[in-house]
């Protein structure tokens, strides 16, 4: 069996690294598990971690970020032209239907589906209900739910 390739958008790696009550911290942890055990990939874009503002987190929180980052199963991913080429076209998309997609959350929803992440987490309201549109290449966006979950196919 092939691993299955996450994405995370920077509210899950936000709710990660603070532990936030209001985020399901234990599907987040699940899915860190997986990544940890090598039956996951993370698609982690720049823009990602350009959006963790390092300066309000712990030392502690910071080398959790790092240690996570530095796991060879963890996809950094560049933002290349062709990547702002499938962002601008996920915003022209997302106007056709008047929905406005800012560009980091399009850079992020390009790297998910030029990468070809299985699912993208995000606990972002707006990104959610993206989830299978057209306008995303049909790409499964939801709240972090681990591969090995029932809920995994029940969220798509």
């Amino acid at each position: 069996m092939s691993k299955v390739n996450y994405a995370w958008d920077s509210t899950v790696a936000i709710a990660w690294l603070r532990e936030e009550e209001s985020a399901p911290l234990d599907d987040i942890a699940e899915v860190v598990r997986e990544i940890d055990d090598g039956k996951a990939n993370l698609i982690f874009s720049v823009t990602t971690f350009t959006e963790i503002l390092t300066s309000k987190f712990s030392e502690n929180q910071r080398n959790q970020l790092e240690k996570l980052l530095l796991r060879s199963n963890v996809i950094k991913a560049d933002t290349t032209f062709r990547i702002a080429q499938e962002a601008a076209t996920i915003r022209d998309a997302g106007l056709k239907e008047k929905r406005k997609i800012r560009s980091p959350d399009a850079t992020i929803l390009a790297v998910a589906v030029l990468f070809k992440a299985d699912a993208l987490h995000t606990l972002d309201a707006d990104m959610l209900n993206l989830n299978g549109s057209s306008i995303v290449s049909g790409l499964r966006i939801t709240k972090p739910c681990p591969f090995s979950s029932p809920l995994f196919s029940a969220q798509s």
